[in-house]
């Protein structure tokens, strides 16, 4: 009697150890299924694990004689659990590590591509301050041509003004001079024939004061109106003749002026978001 109680009491105990033991195998399944539910693998060997640790608490609870079955598939439940933590913990790893490589090669192209920025806008840079340079050089050089043709023309302006008033002067005085030679001609003409008496006391004071050296001095001293009258129409000819060819000269001077200047006018609209003081200070001191 008291053998057969100790053999209940040994069954009875050997029943709640496998039971206890299947329960924990089952609790161990369920957190590697949760902890590794991105894996298939992982999941698949959580689930068999808590099927097999389902079937070995079934039969503790019904047969007491198979409890030591019972107990080996719980303890294989447990290792395939572990095994399944283990796999979940290295793809785990695997994920971590395939995530920094990602943030890294992010970061990589993320620094080439600001570098590739950084080098196209020195570049735009460059290429800015040398058209800025080339235009400025341009407008330096096309007022200082516009500024050299104006005070060319300025001057054949003021030369041509002086000519034509030198012209007007020598003009007026060629008509006082041949205003004079008309009238002597007419008191000539007109002079009456002096008596005896009068003669005869302009001989004397034509002895006296020897007229016929007066007369040879003066036709010395004034040329006849016909050579002076010669004279002057060749000193006008050629006076016209080098006021066309200055007018001429001007004229072509004055074109090319015109021309440049339009040119640095298109040129100051080209920059005005540039200095143009500066730039027109720069031409006027290279002259």
């Amino acid at each position: 009697m008291l053998q057969q109680q100790q053999l209940t009491d040994f069954f009875e105990l050997r029943r709640k150890s496998a039971a206890a033991a299947a329960a924990a195998a089952a609790t161990a399944a369920a957190t590697t299924t949760a902890a590794a539910a991105t894996t298939t693998t992982a999941a698949a060997a959580a689930t068999a694990a808590e099927a097999e640790a389902a079937a070995a608490a079934h039969r503790a609870d019904g047969d007491a004689a198979i409890s030591e079955s019972a107990a080996a598939a719980a303890a294989a439940a447990a290792a395939t659990a572990a095994a399944a933590t283990a796999a979940a913990a290295a793809d785990s790893d695997m994920a971590v590590e395939a995530a920094r490589v990602s943030r890294e090669a992010d970061r990589y192209t993320q620094q080439q591509q600001q570098q590739q920025d950084q080098e196209q806008q020195q570049q735009q840079q460059q290429q800015q301050q040398q058209q800025q340079q080339q235009q400025e050089e341009d407008f330096g050089a096309a007022g200082c041509y516009t500024s050299k043709r104006i005070l060319k023309a300025m001057g054949m302006l003021q030369q041509q003004q002086q000519q034509q008033q030198q012209q007007q002067q020598q003009q007026q005085q060629q008509q006082v001079a041949a205003g004079l030679t008309k009238e002597q001609a007419a008191g000539g003409k007109q002079r009456r024939p002096r008596s005896s008496s009068s003669r005869s006391s302009s001989s004397r004071s034509r002895s006296s004061s020897n007229p016929a050296d007066l007369k040879r001095r003066n036709r010395r001293q004034t040329p006849p109106p016909e050579k002076q009258q010669q004279q002057q129409q060749q000193q006008q000819q050629q006076q016209q003749q080098q006021t066309e060819g200055e007018l001429e000269i001007a004229g072509a001077e004055g074109e090319e002026a015109a021309a440049a200047a339009a040119a640095a006018q298109s040129l100051l609209l080209e920059l005005q978001q540039f200095d143009v003081d500066a730039a027109a200070d720069a031409a006027a001191s290279k002259l």
